[in-house]
């Protein structure tokens, strides 16, 4: 068949012939040829005129596709306005002129790509499968002519929206088998990626390890006591017992730093000594003022030698005076009135001198002490046979009254009494903190088989019934424990029972048979990083495999080598934090935004070819 051109020529030369019958019929045949094909619409198009008709063919193009689904499933619907696939020849026809220039085809690729990208944002649109799976839709959905096949385009779609995803995917696996196992930061990579499959939350265990600190100076935790997961306790358990040799190191530091606490409250049996002898030499002098003094008697002395509990004590008195040697002597005035009374004078008369009732009597400091020292031995301890109940009350009360009166008579005595019991405060200290050491030490000295959970729970109890505790140490009944330790002390004695508790529970945590997910570190991570299903993975590590054998040669070194970068981890809680949330980083925003312009454009340029076939 003639083209246009062909036809014109030739209807030249007809004319020019004066062939009018022929002249006619080519006139005929050219206004046919020249009405069936498309007007080139491109002509007076400036370039950006064209690259917005490329762009609004795309759009356009989706609802022709839509159209030719329904009518070639119900035929019937073109009656409706649902294009045929006819219609579709017939716009590619027509559009050919525009596909034919480079801006109608770039703005077609954009728009197509602008139709495809929202459906990169899907969830799982950006992997292998559902990239494959949108391009295979988008595909099946353009619009088909006569002679084209629906399956065909799907099948081409769907290999064109994996591509991107699997390129990824494959320069991670490759990635995961040549970069990370030999390499530190890679090394970490894979630490941090186990740690983080360790548990369901590997997020919050960050954060917890990044804030951990231990409460004892000096006491640094591990991964597996501070995050307080299980999973993570079971897999720090297995990597001691493949390397523990630095967490022997880690024990012996965090039991030091306990002792050494406990060692600041209790001090040495020099501090102790140099104690007593300060206090001796602070208040001796001070004893002896008081015991000098001469005190005269009073109403409120004779009703109290009166009562019951003082007659005891004066009695007890008289027993401490006599293992010194000496005499107690205590009378009031009126006993000294009644004893002079009985005696008779020369002429048969009760002798009376006339000072006896004149004169009160008087107190030496050192009978009154005495006397004070009786009341107490006869009040006692009342679970060592002493008073008890209300008796018991009555008696202290007796004692706070004498103690009023006798410092009030002799100030020296109670300059003496106070300066006494606030020396006597740092060696209370040091006496309740060699206690809860040795409580707490048997634990530390490996001898006897002791276990570490016994000794750190009698500990801890000792610590809870701190008042108890103070009393019996100190033998002052109604002793408060946080009221003879400083706030310093206290914070290291409740330090080592939380670090202790601290070790207690890692102890007992995750209990099991251990992770096996330590051994093959660098397999793992390249089949995680390629995709590949765990039990596909772990049978290429049975033993006599063919993929085990090569991967043993290949990576055995690498495996030894993270499995030392996860020891160092878990010994780090810090690091293993800062690790931790670096693996677990998602791509930016940017990354994804790259990734999906990228899976749109390879499928909108596919939408252009498969619109243009």
């Amino acid at each position: 068949m003639a083209t246009l051109e062909e036809l014109g020529q030739a209807l030249q030369k007809a004319h020019a012939a004066g062939d009018t019958q022929g002249a006619t019929i080519l006139a005929r045949e050219y206004q046919r040829q020249k009405d069936a094909t498309p007007r080139d619409v491109t002509q007076d198009m400036s370039s950006g005129e064209k690259f917005l008709a490329g762009a609004g063919k795309a759009f356009m193009d989706v609802g022709r596709g839509i159209g030719n689904v329904v009518t070639d499933i119900a035929p019937s619907a073109a009656k409706y306005g649902f294009s045929t696939r006819a219609d579709t020849d017939q716009v590619k026809k027509q559009d050919a002129a525009l596909m034919n220039t480079g801006w109608g085809t770039g703005g077609n690729v954009v728009g197509n790509v602008a139709a495809a990208l929202p459906a990169m944002f899907i969830p799982g649109g950006q992997t292998v499968a559902g990239g494959a799976l949108t391009g295979g839709a988008m595909a099946a959905l353009a619009p088909v002519g006569t002679d084209d096949s629906r399956t065909q385009n799907a099948a081409i779609g769907g290999a064109t929206g994996a591509v991107v995803p699997a390129a990824m995917r494959a320069g991670g696996a490759v990635k995961a088998a040549v970069v990370d196992p030999f390499t530190d930061k890679g090394r970490q990579t894979i630490a941090a990626r186990l740690l983080r499959s360790q548990t369901t939350n590997p997020d919050k265990v960050a954060d917890t390890l990044a804030a951990a600190r231990g409460a004892t100076p000096g006491f640094n935790p591990t991964v597996g006591q501070a995050a307080g997961d299980d999973g993570i306790a079971a897999l720090e358990r297995t990597i001691r017992a493949t390397y523990p040799q630095g967490f022997n190191d880690v024990e012996k530091s965090q039991r030091g730093a306990m002792v050494d606490a406990l060692r600041r409250v209790a001090q040495t049996p020099e501090a102790r000594s140099a104690a007593e002898q300060a206090r001796e030499s602070a208040v001796k002098p001070l004893y002896a003022e008081a015991k000098r003094a001469v005190v005269e008697g009073d109403d409120v002395i004779d009703s109290l030698l009166k009562r019951p509990s003082m007659h005891t004590a004066k009695g007890r008195a008289a027993k401490l005076a006599s293992e010194r040697g000496e005499t107690f002597a205590m009378t009031s005035a009126k006993e000294n009135e009644a004893a002079a009374s009985a005696l008779l004078d020369a002429n048969g008369q009760p002798f009376m001198p006339a000072t006896t009732s004149a004169t009160p009597a008087q107190y030496g400091g050192v009978a009154l002490h005495d006397l004070k020292m009786g009341l107490d031995d006869a009040i006692g301890n009342p679970g060592l046979g002493g008073m008890q109940g209300a008796e018991r009350n009555a008696a202290l009360g007796t004692k706070g009254e004498y103690l009023k009166w006798l410092e009030e008579k002799i100030p020296a005595y109670a300059t003496a009494k106070q300066t006494y019991a606030d020396m006597s405060r740092p060696l209370n200290q040091m006496d309740i903190g060699q206690e809860l050491y040795n409580r707490f030490t048997p634990a530390l000295a490996d001898q006897g088989g002791i276990p570490f959970r016994s000794t750190a729970q009698a500990y801890a109890n000792a610590l809870r019934k701190g008042d108890d505790l103070a009393a019996n140490v100190t033998g002052m009944q109604g002793a408060k424990l946080d009221k003879i330790m400083d706030p310093e002390q206290m914070g290291l004695l409740q330090g080592v029972a939380k670090d202790a508790a601290t070790r207690a529970a890692f102890d007992g945590a995750g209990r099991g048979a251990g992770s096996d997910t330590v051994q093959k570190l660098a397999m793992s991570n390249i089949a995680a990083q390629a995709g590949v299903p765990n039990w596909i993975a772990k049978i290429g590590q049975v033993p006599g495999g063919m993929i085990k054998r090569v991967g043993d040669l290949a990576y055995g070194d690498a495996d030894e080598q993270v499995r030392l970068q996860l020891a160092h981890l878990l010994q780090n809680p810090q690091e293993a934090a800062a690790a931790m949330k670096q693996a677990g980083i998602p791509p930016s925003k940017y990354a994804e935004y790259l990734k999906a312009m990228a899976q749109a454009t390879a499928l909108g340029a596919n939408q252009t070819a498969t619109g243009q076939n």
